[in-house]
């Protein structure tokens, strides 16, 4: 995970992002901070898509 996301990411905290650079290889990833832990949780293939300008 991102450094930086961690380092703004409250405790408790709960961050869910996708994670990976390739369309159809990314992987929805959950980070759960509490008590100065972090762990991770895999939550399955994902394939976000680029939002284009001025399409609905």
């Amino acid at each position: 995970m991102v450094t930086p996301l961690l380092a703004q990411l409250g405790d408790p905290g709960v961050l869910v992002s996708p994670v990976g650079t390739e369309a159809g290889k990314q992987k929805l990833l959950r980070v759960i901070k509490a008590d100065g832990a972090v762990s991770e949780q895999d939550l399955g293939p994902v394939s976000f898509v680029p939002l284009l300008p001025g399409v609905l």
